[in-house]
């Protein structure tokens, strides 16, 4: 496993990524001053936004079809699920905010051999153990088993 977007799952037998983005920003609020540059006061965290660049081959990962229908279905629902890296680390609460899907190669009833797309992520809040922590942090580690 290399990620899990709630209970979707990136691994190489179904959609895998090949490259993560993660963008974050802070925000600091200008106090213009007479006769002088700005003042600056930092206002706090600003967005933090995720990008997954995704290649699937259809002729080695059968069940990718279906795996996009699903983040489709997920991102139909605006509610946030944890993002959270096969080696553990909790990234927090995202929602999806975009999907781009580019289908190359294709076979003669018009199914792709190549489809390549990015997701794109905001964080919109912290994961707080004792919450959920505890049971997902546990399935999540029974998943990588399998997977």
């Amino acid at each position: 496993m290399q990620m899990a977007l709630g209970l979707f799952i990136f691994s190489l037998p179904t959609i895998s990524y090949q490259q993560l983005q993660r963008q974050t920003s802070w925000r600091h609020v200008a106090h213009n001053r007479f006769d002088d540059a700005p003042d600056y006061q930092y206002a706090g965290k600003g967005e933090d936004k995720f990008t997954l660049n995704c290649s699937i081959s259809h002729e080695i990962q059968m069940l990718s079809r279906i795996g996009l229908d699903g983040l489709r279905a997920m991102a139909n629902t605006g509610k946030p699920y944890l993002l959270m890296e096969g080696t553990g680390r909790i990234y927090g609460f995202v929602v999806i905010d975009e999907m781009n899907i580019t289908q190359t190669d294709f076979f003669p009833d018009g199914a792709p051999r190549k489809t390549e797309f990015t997701l794109s992520l905001t964080k919109v809040r912290d994961h707080k153990f004792g919450q959920i922590g505890d049971l997902l942090t546990y399935g999540v580690s029974l998943l990588r088993k399998i997977f």
